[in-house]
């Protein structure tokens, strides 16, 4: 994640993952590796491959395929008090998404995470008056995840004037 832009008018965040693009890549590989590895194992006494294996390669398959996928991208996204929207950007393997907001419909900026439990992706979101939750970036770190998601979120507070006393 990084702050492309901080003035008084204008708040740009990016977020290129690539912890999380070496994981997801990482899953989907590991699933035929862990069998070509055991192939000898896996082999039946005639030389054919365990069929019972064939729904757990496809499940696996479907399954590190979706979160490939879905988590194979950038966003970046942009608050401007000069146009007063929230815009954000998904650039995807399958194109380029972008969506617009107003500043007026931010009700507040959550930070996920917080409770200790595991490590979110989207570890801040946009909560709008409408009750939808836009991530504002994604990230996958182990070790700084809270801290930078507390900063990040002030930040935001401060530049919306959402800061509740």
């Amino acid at each position: 994640m990084q702050i492309l832009e901080n003035t008084s008018m204008s708040l740009v965040i990016y977020s290129r993952p690539l912890g999380l693009w070496l994981f997801t890549t990482a899953l989907v590989l590991f699933g035929p590796i862990t069998l070509l590895v055991n192939r000898d194992i896996l082999m039946q006494e005639d030389g054919e491959f365990l069929l019972s294996l064939a729904p757990f390669i496809i499940s696996w398959f479907a399954v590190a395929g979706w979160f490939f996928f879905k988590n194979m991208q950038t966003i970046t996204s942009t608050f401007s008090k000069d146009t007063q929207l929230f815009i954000q950007q998904r650039q995807t393997l399958l194109g380029l998404r972008s969506k617009q907001y107003t500043l007026g419909e931010i009700e507040d900026i959550l930070i996920l995470g917080s409770d200790g439990e595991g490590i979110p992706i989207n570890p801040i979101q946009v909560l709008l008056k409408s009750g939808e939750k836009i991530p504002v970036y994604l990230q996958l770190d182990f070790f700084k995840a809270l801290p930078t998601a507390t900063e990040t979120a002030s930040l935001l507070r401060q530049f919306l004037e959402l800061d509740k006393d």
